[in-house]
């Protein structure tokens, strides 16, 4: 079964070869399966670190995680942001129409809008805002040093997310990031200058990678 929107999870996995056991991060990450590009990961035996804002998606997660014991997870309930604090998450209601929740959500008010003219329903809630350094920090103090992939799917945050990180520290094989219909040189310029190159685009996101291959 795929899981992501749009078969990434099979360029992830064409990428990284069927018996690659790495690291990935998931910035965004929801309830860990639904529209899911690390879903694939974690089946095959992957370690994973998820950042969710919402609630309810959190805990949907921690319930997914905790029915799979066998797997290493360190999953965080904040939004990544530019600035540490409280930070007004929008949070939507379903959008597939399958018991889904908070897919839409975003810090960014002006996102909601363009749901908002065709029925979403938002709500504002409070959430913790945490910076990719900080994200970063307590990755480390779990062991964590590198991510084979990153996964950033933030609602229109995904470039401020983005250019806090350096993916060549990080040892980043593969990157997914959101773009929201639009093809951002921004995210084109800080990828391409950490040695990415671009493998895909759809309609929801940048697909990069690295030139050379990851490690097995």
């Amino acid at each position: 079964m795929n899981h992501s929107q749009n078969d990434e999870e099979a360029m992830v996995l064409h990428h990284f070869g069927k018996d690659f056991r790495g690291v990935c991060l998931d910035i965004g990450a929801n309830d860990g399966i639904t529209l899911s590009n690390t879903y694939a990961c974690m089946e095959r035996g992957w370690a994973g670190v998820f950042v969710e804002p919402s609630p309810e998606a959190f805990r949907r997660m921690s319930v997914l995680h905790s029915a799979h014991p066998e797997w290493w997870t360190l999953s965080i309930n904040a939004a990544v942001t530019a600035t540490e604090g409280r930070h007004i998450l929008h949070e939507s209601g379903t959008h597939l129409q399958t018991g889904d929740v908070a897919l839409l959500s975003s810090t960014i008010e002006a996102e909601t809008k363009q749901w908002e003219a065709t029925g979403h329903i938002f709500k504002p809630i409070e959430v913790d805002g945490i910076t990719f350094a900080t994200l970063l920090s307590r990755c480390q103090q779990k062991g964590v040093d590198h991510f084979d992939l990153i996964n950033i799917d933030a609602e229109g945050l995904d470039y401020d997310i983005l250019r806090q990180i350096d993916l060549n520290t990080l040892k980043c094989s593969m990157l997914i990031v959101e773009h929201n219909g639009s093809n951002d040189p921004r995210m084109m310029a800080h990828s391409t200058t950490h040695g990415m190159k671009l493998l895909a685009k759809n309609f929801q996101n940048l697909i990069f990678v690295r030139s050379t291959s990851p490690r097995n």
